[in-house]
This record gives structure tokens, C-alpha cells and sequence, in this order.
């Protein structure tokens, strides 16, 4: 984890100080988040029932929690990037209504989205990362699942898929390459460097060893073709 150090000590390190403040005034501060027009079919009640099945199964941080606040700042800082974005080519989708990253007490890195704006953190993610822009590249990761509407339609085919629970998620390499691809934009535009994306690809665990390398060398031609030309 970041230089080792605790929780605790991490959040304060945020440069607004921001997790010192109660948390109702900390609401106060978030961006409004935009509404949402173009969500898909029963993503909404689809994403509800996932949500309340991982509340009921996994050991879910508390909204008020340390972390779990730092994950919702981190997230924040992210969301607000449509402004810059929108101009390109990636979205024909809204934002979803409101954006909410919760942590999850697992020592095993890993992260997942279930629709309408919800992501989820385990606790090994942040053990795992060395630096606070690969947080940041997952977390971008898992909301380019949603912004490239990876939930609509029947999600649950075959292919490899990781557990959630007693839920499984189908793996496809392709929506995976997708959700690199526009979270290397909304990192660029939030101000973290491109690497953290390859650093963050490499670092979480795979089903399928050669999907990860292939999504590694994919991710990795534009990052050195732009260092070579800078």
C-alpha cells in the first residue's frame, strides 16, 4: 500500500484535508452529479437487487467509513471529467444519476461495477497499490464499464467470469479492452498519468492470464508511441 502506511494516516494525505470534516458537511461538498436519460432497460432495479445481495454476503464498509469516504472522493474526482470527454468519441450515454463507491473488507484485490453508477472496492486493492493513481485507474476502469453500456442487455453469457459473492460476472475481453480504452481518457483528464493504467491492468488478479497480457500490450503501444513522440 501506498509507502505503508495505515488507512488512517492515507486519507489525511488528500490535499483538501477534506476527511477530517464530518461527514454531512463533506456531502455538502461533492459535485452535483448530473441526471441520467439514457440508462438501460432494468439497469436501475437490476443494479438494486445486486446491491442488496453483496450488502447481505460481503463484509461492506459503512458509507461514513474511512475508506469508504476516500474511495467516494477519489471517484468524485473523476466523475466530474464528462465536461472535457463528451467532445469525443466515446459517449453517446448519460452519466449514471449519482456515482457510489463502496469498500469491501477482503484482503484480495478486487473490483467491480453492478450498474446505475455502483462500484465496488476490496480492501486489497488499496493494499496492492503502490500509488494513488493506480486506485484511480480501477476505479475509471469500472465506471467505463457503465459509461460504455456494458449493462445493458443480457450480461450473463458464458464466457470466464470472476465471483462476487454467490454472483458471478461474465468476462469479455473485448469490453474489457473498451473500458481500458476510455478509462486512459478520464485518467488524462483528471490529471493522473497514463502508466497507472498499465500498472493498475497488471496488478489486478485475471481469470484468463493471456486476456490480461494482451489488454497490458494493447494499453502499453499508446503510452510508449506518446512518450516517444513527446
Amino acid at each position: 500500500m501506498f509507502t505503508n502506511l495505515s488507512y488512517e494516516k492515507l486519507v489525511p494525505r488528500f490535499p483538501t484535508d477534506l476527511f477530517r470534516l464530518p461527514l454531512a458537511v463533506f456531502a455538502l461538498l461533492l459535485p452535483f452529479s448530473q441526471p441520467a436519460s439514457a440508462l438501460c432497460g432494468d439497469e436501475v432495479s437490476r443494479a438494486r437487487q445486486t446491491a442488496e445481495r453483496i450488502d447481505q454476503e460481503w463484509p461492506v464498509r459503512t458509507i461514513g467509513d474511512t475508506v469508504g469516504v476516500y474511495l467516494q472522493h477519489l471517484g468524485e474526482r473523476l466523475a466530474p471529467r464528462q465536461e472535457i470527454l463528451a467532445v469525443g468519441r466515446y459517449f453517446s450515454w448519460d452519466w449514471p444519476q449519482q456515482w457510489q463507491f463502496r469498500a469491501v473488507r477482503d484482503t484480495s484485490a478486487n473490483a467491480f461495477s453492478t450498474g446505475n453508477g455502483r462500484t465496488y472496492v476490496t480492501d486489497g486493492v488499496l493494499l496492492a497499490a503502490q500509488r494513488e493513481e493506480q486506485v484511480a485507474a480501477i476505479l475509471a476502469h469500472e465506471m467505463s464499464h457503465q459509461l460504455a453500456g456494458h449493462f445493458c442487455g443480457n450480461n450473463d453469457g458464458p464466457a470466464p467470469g470472476r465471483m462476487v459473492g454467490s454472483l458471478s460476472q461474465a468476462m469479455d475481453i473485448q469490453k474489457e479492452m473498451e473500458a481500458d480504452r476510455l478509462a486512459w481518457d478520464i485518467l488524462a483528464a483528471a490529471g493522473y498519468p497514463a502508466q497507472a493504467m498499465l500498472d493498475a491492468v497488471a496488478k489486478m488478479p485475471s481469470s484468463d492470464p493471456r486476456s490480461r497480457q494482451q489488454r497490458i500490450q494493447v494499453r502499453a503501444y499508446p503510452f510508449f508511441h506518446m512518450v516517444a513522440q513527446w
